[in-house]
């Protein structure tokens, strides 16, 4: 996982330097940044905990370092998707709900 997640994004990240123009940048993240949830359905309000996988754990990373990237270059807008795995048993009866998604444009 951490030469897949996190030496692409550092190969991505120094491409977006080359370029003249601001960037948009959508990473593909995971809900597993909420570590074990408290309660269900998981909000955009839960608090990172600790992750419980190395998978997990790239994906935190990989947010801090985009985080980090995007105070230091102001041509780029970074958004996170922290996305379920909809075959996970622990989430099987979670309903979807996307009225209180939040408008991604600027």
């Amino acid at each position: 996982y951490y030469e897949n997640n996190l030496s692409s994004l550092i190969y991505i990240l120094q491409e977006i330097d080359n370029l003249k123009k601001p960037f948009n940048f959508i990473f593909s993240s995971s809900a597993t940044v909420y570590g074990q949830a408290k309660t269900l359905p998981i909000t955009e309000e839960e608090s990172i905990k600790q992750a419980e996988s190395p998978y997990g754990n790239t994906k935190q990373i990989s947010e801090e370092i985009l985080y980090d990237y995007s105070k230091i270059n102001s041509k780029i807008n970074v958004i996170s998707l922290r996305y379920l795995r909809s075959g996970s048993p622990s989430i099987n009866n979670v309903s979807e709900d996307a009225s209180n998604l939040k408008s991604l444009e600027k």
